[in-house]
């Protein structure tokens, strides 16, 4: 998601960490939902990766050349990610006269510095941001010291693989930001301190929740996912979630409707697996659901 923090890896904001480590086999969950002409397939993605991650199957590179279209979340063109950075700074930056450690109180401050010392950040290139985008700079730095890379993640892949005009796009990179920027500032600040916390304490998170996702292990990514967000506020999980979840599948539903043919879509994996996820939400529509891979 704007590869929205975490969202930039799972597609959920705030404390959750999902990357991956090299396995023999790969087999990422996936879904099939179908009718009498029509055929959509469901890949939970992870937004960045290490550059030796092994995630492609035969399943999938066969749907991907028998789909007319493949879904994602947002364009990564470059064109969109420049316009993508203009408007974070715009969004992003504090106040003049203001600093992000003005916004918290005295343990806050401590667990968001001794973030930014591990994630490698100067203090003063993290203090001029909001609560939304620190957070965003905390988890995309941490990952990056640990051997991770937005180019190897799954979306940037597959968009430069496919023809721009083959792929099709749930949302406009603005409207991702202001799912972010748009918060209340305490649930902001809620986010950051989580994730800073997260990475001084459970910084070997990342491999077991990622052997998860490689394996398709969808029980284990139910467990982290839940437990990430009870330490949220639960508007995070309504905004970057389950609404958004409700307008695709309100587009998917249309596409089984009136389109015959294959198609795929590629969203982060909590989408996929956590409450009020597509699948499930296709299923509750009367529409066949099986998972097959």
């Amino acid at each position: 998601m704007t590869r929205l923090f975490l969202a930039k890896i799972l597609g959920l904001a705030g404390g959750l960490w999902l990357a991956v480590s090299s396995l023999a086999t790969a087999a990422p969950p996936m879904w099939l939902a179908s009718d009498e002409d029509t055929r959509i397939y469901l890949f939970g993605s992870v937004h960045i990766l290490p550059k030796d991650t092994q995630w492609r199957t035969p399943a999938l590179d066969d749907v991907l050349d028998e789909a007319d279209a493949v879904y994602f979340e947002t364009s990564l063109d470059m064109a969109d990610q420049q316009a993508m950075a203009a408007e974070t700074m715009k969004l992003g930056l504090v106040s003049g006269g203001t600093r992000l450690l003005d916004r918290l109180d005295t343990d806050e401050k401590v667990i968001v510095t001794d973030a930014a010392r591990e994630a490698g950040i100067p203090l003063s290139g993290l203090n001029i941001w909001k609560p939304w985008m620190a957070t965003n700079l905390l988890t995309t730095s941490f990952a990056a010291k640990q051997g991770f890379d937005i180019l190897s993640g799954v979306d940037v892949v597959l968009q430069g693989e496919l023809a721009y005009g083959e792929q099709r796009f749930f949302e406009t990179i603005d409207e991702q930001l202001h799912f972010l920027a748009d918060m209340p500032e305490d649930q902001q600040i809620t986010a950051l301190v989580a994730t800073a916390r997260d990475l001084k304490e459970r910084p070997d998170m990342l491999i077991g929740l990622v052997d998860a996702w490689s394996a398709g292990d969808v029980e284990s990514l139910r467990a982290a996912l839940s437990d990430s967000l009870d330490t949220m506020d639960a508007n995070w999980d309504e905004t970057l979630l389950h609404q958004r979840n409700v307008r695709w599948v309100a587009e998917l539903e249309d596409v089984l409707k009136n389109e015959p043919g294959t198609f795929l879509v590629v969203v982060g994996a909590a989408h996929l697996v956590g409450d009020n996820n597509v699948p499930s939400l296709l299923a509750d529509a009367g529409i066949k659901v099986e998972r097959v891979q």
